[in-house]
């Protein structure tokens, strides 16, 4: 009678039947027995994914048994290592994990947000700024430099030395004049900073202007008017002036303008009455500034008194012809009111 310590149970070779020593293989020695299990059973429990111990507790033998039938079984080609599914497995979700790190660097190089790349993916905005900071560090930045290559629209508008509208940045970009890229999740414009001379030299032609006054041409700083259409302050008194005499009734608006275009063809005689300007605002129903306003701007004309002065200086005096148009234009407006 021997026994397998490892089995729990005995064996009698030597029984009335006969000799059961061909049951016994040599090749694992005298003290040393080989139990035959159920092959198809055992590939079907591996194959449920349960573990050794489970299968042992099923065909009532130790789990070190089962450990060394499965591998016996393995290299004999009968069952297929969960090894190699697991390997499979793990590849298909490597793989899965890589596609999605690449769709989420191309998404971050499109001026993407975090937030913008959670949406599509399904996580939070923490869990993709870990996947690129993971990226980062495994990688070196090498796939993120493109996106320090570009800057907003207000950025690049900072940087210009020449004065330009963001519109015109964005119609510019738009046309392909200057190199950008376009946020397809956002709709936001950005520039290419690699180009930037390209940019500066964009905003110096199209900013460049000619002066109405002195017809020099001159480029709007950053800091200016964009509307500037003088290249000196000297040039924008000289226009002022010249837009007087001109007497455009166009640039005024209300009754302002109404009595500019009366007034266009009136010409002043010898014999005109001159009124100051207490007479002329009890006249026309103007008020002080009012009147100084008509004034300034050349819609009625002004002379100064022969006598009085008013602070060392001769005061003004207002045709009476002129405050007669005035007059006038400001009762049919008050009737059209009171209508």
């Amino acid at each position: 009678m021997r026994r397998e310590a490892r089995g729990g149970f005995a064996v009698n070779t030597q029984t009335q039947a006969g000799s059961a020593s061909w049951y016994v293989p040599q090749k694992h020695g005298r003290g040393r027995l080989r139990i035959v299990l159920n092959v198809n059973q055992l590939a079907s429990l591996y194959n449920q994914g349960k573990t050794y111990q489970e299968i042992a507790d099923s065909c009532g033998v130790c789990a070190f048994t089962i450990s060394h039938r499965v591998r016996e079984l393995i290299q004999e080609g009968t069952i297929k290592s969960r090894k190699s599914i697991r390997d499979r497995c793990y590849a298909s979700q490597r793989e899965k994990r890589a596609i999605t790190l690449r769709q989420i660097v191309i998404m971050y190089d499109q001026m993407a947000t975090y937030e913008q790349i959670g949406k599509i993916f399904g996580v939070t905005r923490e869990r993709v700024r870990q996947r690129i900071k993971r990226a980062t560090s495994e990688t070196g930045q090498r796939i993120f430099q493109a996106r320090e290559n570009f800057i907003g629209l207000a950025e690049a508008r900072s940087r210009l030395s020449v004065r330009v509208p963001l519109a015109s940045l964005k119609k510019a970009f738009a046309s392909g004049e200057i190199p950008g890229i376009q946020n397809i999740y956002s709709i936001k414009t950005y520039i290419d900073c690699r180009h930037w001379e390209m940019v500066e030299q964009w905003a110096r032609d199209t900013q460049s202007r000619r002066c109405v006054a002195c017809g020099k041409v001159f480029i709007i700083a950053r800091h200016s008017n964009c509307r500037r259409i003088s290249c000196s302050n000297e040039c924008a008194v000289i226009r002022s002036a010249q837009t007087r005499q001109q007497h455009n009734p166009n640039q005024f608006r209300g009754w302002r303008k109404q009595v500019a275009i009366k007034l266009a063809n009136y010409h002043i005689t010898d014999q005109e009455v001159w009124l100051g300007a207490f007479q002329a605002m009890r006249y026309a129903g103007l008020t002080y500034m009012k009147l100084r306003y008509l004034a300034k701007c050349g819609i009625i004309a002004t002379r100064d008194h022969p006598s009085k002065k008013w602070g060392g200086k001769p005061t003004l005096t207002f045709s009476l012809g002129q405050l007669d148009v005035v007059k006038e234009v400001l009762l049919v407006i008050n009737n059209n009111s009171q209508k």
